[in-house]
């Protein structure tokens, strides 16, 4: 009975153990055949602390590795093994970070895609979307640089300026006995300003109200860049003008002295002749509206008197018509007799009512004895 008891506890636990061994190995079927990935390439300046086989991520969670590292002309060349199921933005970018210094960096892309384009996997990020960070040598490399500039050039003995130390001496000498005024004023200072957190909320305040005025400035900042170029054009004007009334002022000064001189010498001759042209000018001024049209049939004036001129014959010239008139009488017959005697124009079989051209200047200077 026992040795039967004891071969079912084996039965069970060989069963049990093929049941896991089984649901460990679908799993990892599963999990493997999901589970596809694709290369990412991406351009860097340096590869400080990034090795083969490093984590590749996406706000913190793995999505690939390194798998290739290689050094090119002007950059480093970084090929990783991304999830197909991850997709990138087309504009992405990459950074590698590390959580300390004594850890290896990993690769981190930039954002996550949220709609629009995507990354075209044949192509690498380029080197101005992506960023590492700065070594301890370039920090101590620019450093270095500070220092030198601000020290200076050296001359031929190798030795400095001391402007750096000047510099400070000078600020020493200068504060030097006021540190009484500077305690008061920073007393003073702290009076001003109280309990910073009672200012929050104004600073706060402050702070959204100037967020507002920027945005509106980034709305309107055509307006804004329309106003500041004619506010330039302005200020270029207002300099010329300056230019120009200096060199005013300078031509004043020069003909002030004759003018005061001219004045007192004919000052009672100029105040008489103002005298008697101050009522002309009052006149005048109640006249404007009559002088106005005098002035408004100038122009017609001047027409018509052209038109009395003749260019060829450099001669006026005056148009005459005739008069005539019509003879109203019973016997035109008679009537065309009698002025045919001084001027044959008259016909003898005129009716009553005809027009006839009888030449009344002729008539009259013929009646005077001219012909």
């Amino acid at each position: 009975m026992l040795m039967r008891r004891r071969i079912v506890k084996v039965a069970v636990a060989a069963a049990v153990v093929i049941t896991l061994v089984g649901s460990v190995a679908s799993a990892t079927a599963v999990i493997d055949s999901g589970a596809s990935s694709s290369s990412v390439c991406a351009e860097f300046t340096d590869m400080v602390g990034l090795y083969e086989g490093n984590s590749v991520m996406m706000l913190g969670v793995v999505v690939g590795t390194v798998t290739h590292i290689e050094n090119t002309d002007a950059s480093v060349m970084v090929t990783m093994d991304v999830d197909d199921s991850l997709v990138l933005p087309a504009e992405v970018g990459a950074v590698t970070l590390s959580s300390s210094i004594v850890t290896d960096r990993h690769v981190e892309f930039t954002e996550p895609y949220t709609g629009g384009a995507e990354f075209d996997r044949a192509q690498c990020i380029p080197l101005e979307r992506t960023r590492t960070p700065l070594g301890i040598s370039d920090t101590l490399d620019a450093v270095s640089g500070l220092t030198a500039d601000l020290l200076g050039p050296a001359d031929a003995d190798g030795k400095h300026d001391e402007v750096l130390g000047d510099t400070l001496r000078s600020v020493d000498g200068s504060l030097r006995g006021s540190g009484a005024q500077l305690n008061e004023s920073l007393q003073q200072l702290a009076q001003l300003v109280g309990d910073p957190a009672d200012r929050d909320t104004t600073v706060r305040r402050l702070i959204d109200n100037l967020d507002g005025l920027i945005d509106t400035f980034v709305v309107s900042w055509p307006e804004v860049a329309k106003l500041l170029d004619n506010l330039k054009r302005g200020m270029i004007t207002l300099s010329e003008f300056t230019q120009s009334f200096g060199t005013t002022v300078a031509l004043t000064t020069e003909f002030m002295p004759p003018l005061a001189r001219n004045v007192a010498k004919y000052d009672d001759k100029v105040y008489a002749f103002l005298d008697q042209a101050a009522p002309v000018v009052d006149v005048l001024l109640g006249r404007v509206g009559d002088i106005k049209d005098i002035l408004e049939q100038v122009p017609t004036v001047g027409q018509n008197l052209m038109t009395m001129y003749d260019n060829d014959s450099k001669s006026g010239r005056l148009i005459y018509h005739p008069p005539q008139f019509e003879i109203d009488t019973n016997s035109p017959n008679e009537v065309c007799a009698l002025l045919n005697k001084y001027r044959p124009t008259c016909s003898a079989d005129q009716q009553r009512g005809d027009v006839i051209d009888v030449g009344l200047v002729q008539l009259v200077l013929g009646s005077a004895g001219w012909r």
